[in-house]
């Protein structure tokens, strides 16, 4: 059973990445607010689930042939970060969570995945890295967040640095597939844990229509086609939701979902989208998915990127973990 596949809660551990970026310059381990919102919210659930802690951070690879004066300041260093990460630590363990601390050398994105599965992590948690919206911005969010959540088989959950502690509202894009039903039950359990709201958006596709448009047609008749597409939609995804169609909101747009799904965001105040990468059989963590990229560049609200069943790993080192 590959790390996808097991059960997405409840939640028993968790990894927070501490990145320690944008220091200030007198203390290069400064929390920032890409740290702050991420811890804040690993401890929020931890506290509702009882779940364990483990705050990570990654230095530097160390060079292999690195001058023997240099060694010692590596070491200095890293005993300085296991220090400052440890210091977040204890502040909760006082509070009476179980909260482990380590610190490493590597890439970031690759350590933060080897030691999610290797320590049975359940979720990993973590800001997106970046301090504003033009483009170096962006670049550096898709090198860094991004890495983490194409190829990591847990669910990441990106927290925005101006979210509040807690959930209030999730909204939950809907195309019908398997991975949908996942994202739907992590949000219904989640909802439950914080009393919070959901919707879920469904984007409308008039299959046909194009195909239609060279023939002769009334305005009369095009309506109808779109009535009759929406109404089937409508009773698609009252079928979906079951049971749960009494407490979710539903929202049928006739826009592209990665701009239908930042607007109901908006205009719902939302703080959280839950959505699935969609990756074929046999290309592992290849892509995340054209939806989920532009709704992670368009959308101010925290999301948490869940996997389809099956996903494997792509760095051999985590494959072998998973089997």
């Amino acid at each position: 059973m590959t790390s996808a596949e097991k059960s997405l809660f409840p939640t028993r551990h968790i990894l927070v990445g501490v990145s320690f970026s944008d220091p200030a310059e007198d203390d290069p381990f400064q929390l920032c607010a890409s740290d702050h919102a991420p811890i804040r919210q690993a401890v929020w659930l931890a506290g509702h689930t009882n779940a364990e802690i483990t705050f990570f951070h990654v230095l530097e690879n160390v060079p292999d042939d690195i001058d023997p004066t240099l060694a010692k300041t590596y070491a200095d260093i890293h005993q300085r970060a296991t220090w400052h990460v440890d210091k977040v630590a204890q502040k909760f363990r006082e509070q009476g969570l179980v909260c482990h601390t380590k610190v490493t050398h590597g890439i970031s994105w690759e350590q933060t995945i080897l030691e999610a599965v290797s320590s049975g992590c359940d979720l990993v948690v973590v800001g997106p890295r970046r301090q504003g919206a033009g483009l170096l911005d962006r670049i550096v969010y898709g090198s860094t967040t991004n890495r983490l959540i194409r190829q990591c088989p847990l669910p990441v959950w990106v927290v925005a640095p101006e979210a509040a502690t807690g959930i209030s509202h999730i909204v939950v894009p809907i195309d019908f597939s398997p991975a949908s039903e996942r994202c739907v039950a992590f949000a219904d359990w989640l909802s439950h844990l914080a009393n919070a709201e959901c919707t879920a958006v469904h984007s409308l596709e008039y299959k046909g229509f194009f195909s239609l448009r060279p023939l002769p047609q009334t305005e009369e008749s095009v309506e109808k086609f779109q009535e009759k597409a929406r109404q089937d939609a409508e009773d698609k995804l009252r079928g979906f939701l079951g049971a749960k169609i009494d407490q979710w909101k539903a929202v049928i747009d006739e826009d592209r979902i990665e701009r239908a799904l930042p607007r109901v965001v908006s205009q719902s105040g939302a703080d959280l989208v839950i959505l699935a990468t969609q990756g074929a059989k046999g290309l592992p963590g290849i892509l995340l998915g054209t939806t989920a990229e532009k709704v992670l560049s368009r959308c101010v609200a925290s999301v948490l990127v869940i996997k389809p069943v099956g996903f494997e790993a792509p760095m051999r080192s985590v494959i072998s973990l998973t089997l």
